[in-house]
């Protein structure tokens, strides 16, 4: 289910079986709300089934984003009424406060990247928007493990832990974090973009 929030009534819609969303993405696509109208920027697309679904489904304005040239070739054709670029999670090419919502699959290197990107998503979402995280994970005791025998796989591969997310998020400025599990080693987090922090960060 999809939450779609339109004159102040927040409906549901049926997600249909997508070859192209996976367990993750329809996670994402169902915990998040989206208002009518809403500019959502899909932060690393990969195949385009989140951005492919919003912009069939939804009246939302739809621009993404990834470092790989190909998969935004492939996007462009397939999806002509997005706006997509060619560029890191790093380097958003869009203004400061330009969404409502941003969906973030992070790029791999570990927590210390996910931080980097948090810090770019947070300058580009607007006041009270949504920051959609979709983590895959593994259970808690396994990351503090690792760690505690300095494994770097832990840290290295993009696997983070929930709780390292969640933090990552406080510490950008995002509140009302909620998680959503998702089965086979997945998490969605969900963070609205608190006013004071924005302009904070943005000084």
């Amino acid at each position: 289910m999809i939450r779609v929030e339109k004159n102040n009534c927040l409906q549901k819609q049926c997600i249909p079986s997508l070859p192209s969303v996976n367990r993750l993405e329809k996670a994402m696509l169902t915990h998040a709300t989206f208002k009518s109208s809403a500019s959502v920027l899909d932060a690393n697309v990969r195949t385009g089934g989140m951005a492919e679904y919003l912009l069939s489904r939804t009246d939302c304005q739809v621009c993404g984003i990834s470092d790989r040239m190909e998969e935004i070739r492939k996007i462009r054709t397939k999806l002509s009424n997005g706006d997509f670029a060619y560029a890191a999670i790093g380097d958003i090419p869009w203004q400061d406060a330009s969404f409502d919502v941003v969906l973030l699959h992070p790029a791999l290197g570990g927590l210390a990247a996910l931080e980097e990107q948090l810090k770019e998503c947070s300058r580009v979402i607007r006041t009270g928007g949504q920051l959609v995280l979709g983590l895959k994970t593994v259970p808690a005791f396994l990351i503090r493990a690792g760690r505690i025998l300095e494994l770097p796989s832990m840290d290295g591969d993009g696997i983070i832990g929930v709780d390292d997310a969640e933090n990552a998020l406080k510490s950008f400025g995002f509140i009302h974090i909620t998680r959503h599990p998702v089965a086979f080693g997945g998490c969605v987090l969900i963070g609205q973009r608190r006013e004071d922090e924005q302009k904070n960060r943005l000084e």
